[in-house]
């Protein structure tokens, strides 16, 4: 049975986050991806094909992706939201003829919400609209871009902010017992 596409991505946004992490043995991902998604392996080899043209693609999506996010270099973005728009971009710029960039965007703001945060899912929301706006040949509303840039740099803050203290209090209730 072939892998349903949703779950083909994420098998990919894990292999990209695997390769950036500079873990890429073939075999091994394979059986744990097999293992974690109750996938085949022929399925995810077909994951990792992909997983394997989007990385040998990397630098021209990386590219796009600083063209329209001028304001944030590739080191700001985190991780996780990172290979998720290297996927959604590839989809866009190599494969907009066998996918609608409509349920590419739907698809990368899904993968925020499930693997990234919310303040995520508007980030690749717009960096993805935008980057359909400019394929399309219709023009990039830079404002979009800057605001998304700015929410996002404000919630991830906010969060990184409540993470400190949540660790904090625990920090002190050990501290106390």
């Amino acid at each position: 049975m072939t892998l349903p596409r949703q779950k083909l991505r994420e098998a990919v946004l894990q292999l990209l986050f695997s390769f950036d992490q500079g873990v890429e043995t073939r075999e091994h991902l394979i059986a744990l991806l097999m293992s974690q998604l109750k996938a085949s392996g022929k399925n995810i080899k077909e994951a990792y094909l992909l997983a394997e043209d989007i990385w040998d693609k990397k630098a021209d999506i990386d590219k796009a992706i600083c063209a329209l996010s001028h304001a944030f270099s590739l080191s700001r973005i985190h991780k996780t939201e990172l290979q998720i728009l290297r996927i959604g971009f590839y989809e866009l710029i190599f494969k907009a003829v066998e996918i609608p960039p409509n349920v590419v965007i739907a698809e990368g703001i899904r993968l925020a919400r499930k693997f990234a945060t919310p303040a995520a899912s508007l980030f690749i929301n717009a960096l993805l609209d935008q980057q359909k706006k400019k394929i399309l040949g219709e023009v990039v509303d830079k404002k979009v871009l800057e605001s998304a840039l700015t929410l996002h740099e404000q919630q991830s803050e906010r969060e990184k902010g409540a993470t400190l203290e949540g660790e904090k209090i625990t920090l002190d209730k050990n501290e106390i017992t």
